[in-house]
């Protein structure tokens, strides 16, 4: 790593997702190992989950047809009841 004066290593880890706060409050050579601790080991990227139309449309038709089992099987308990009593 190169000299970094210490308003450039607070910048720097405040543009990183550090708590401001814990940024000025911690010493130079604490925010430095913060920075190198960085470096070796990033947070893990959020990515996006990217889905198609047609994997979208298929998830619904699923859904319906689970929906409808329910409601089928909810009818058939209801049937089955009435011809108990």
């Amino acid at each position: 790593m190169r000299k970094l004066s210490t308003k450039r290593l607070h910048a720097k880890l405040v543009k990183l997702g550090f708590d401001e706060e814990v940024i000025f409050a911690t010493e130079c050579p604490e925010l430095l190992d913060m920075l190198a601790e960085h470096m070796v080991k990033p947070p893990p990227e959020v990515t996006a989950q990217v889905v198609t139309v047609e994997e979208l449309q298929l998830r619904e038709i699923t859904l319906k047809e689970q929906e409808l089992k329910l409601h089928e099987a909810e009818l058939q308990q209801q049937i089955a009841f009435r011809d108990a009593e």
